[in-house]
């Protein structure tokens, strides 16, 4: 019994400027069938992975740790991940802004990610649209989990600080060490007042 053939990895410019040089649609189609490489499932385990770290990168500021929405990177990154992972295309630019440039250009990216209305996109729509059905619930428990409250103090005291309010500091360390001490129910509070703007903003 002869073993799944597996490609060999190819960068996307390389793939792209290779299509590009076949003159009609049939030998282009031709040079897809013949050198790109669907790989048809990705496990849970490591789609969850990709999406942590894609929202780690995207929503969360790298100094403060506070929430930071970056929306465009957000959408340029899972593109990346989901071409990288689900065919033998590589990217060789540390921003891939020019592979996505000459993906959309050559038509390969609506091949790949979009199809039309005869042909279904060449990565699985399924893997797509869990992709972002995953992306989305984790998305809303990266917000969820910032109101929680000892995540918004901890947030204050780090305007606070970017504020050269250094003299506020102790006293918000010092009310989150005491909130253990305080009921949850009590706390809940506490947050809903804040974000009803009970809390003037500084």
């Amino acid at each position: 019994m002869k073993g799944i053939l597996i490609m060999e990895k190819i960068t996307i410019k390389n793939f792209i400027d290779e299509y590009n040089k076949r003159d009609t649609e049939s030998l282009k189609e031709q040079y897809i069938k013949d050198n790109l490489e669907i790989i048809p499932y990705v496990p849970f385990i490591r789609k969850d992975a990709l999406i942590g770290n894609l929202l780690k990168i995207t929503m969360i500021d790298e100094k403060t740790g506070n929430v930071k929405v970056n929306s465009s990177a957000e959408y340029l990154l899972k593109t990346r991940i989901l071409i990288e992972n689900y065919t033998n295309l590589t990217v060789e630019t540390d921003g891939f802004y020019e592979e996505y440039d000459e993906l959309k250009k050559s038509g390969l990216f609506t091949i790949l990610l979009i199809g039309d209305d005869n042909t279904a996109p060449l990565i699985p729509i399924e893997e797509i649209a869990e992709f972002n059905h995953l992306l989305s619930i984790k998305r809303n428990d990266v917000l969820t989990n910032r109101y929680e409250i000892h995540s918004f103090i901890t947030e204050q005291a780090d305007r606070f600080k970017a504020l050269g309010e250094a003299t506020l500091t102790p006293f918000i360390d010092t009310l989150s060490k005491k909130l253990d001490e305080i009921p949850k129910e009590d706390l809940d509070k506490v947050v809903e007042f804040a974000k009803n703007g009970g809390f003037k903003e500084v």
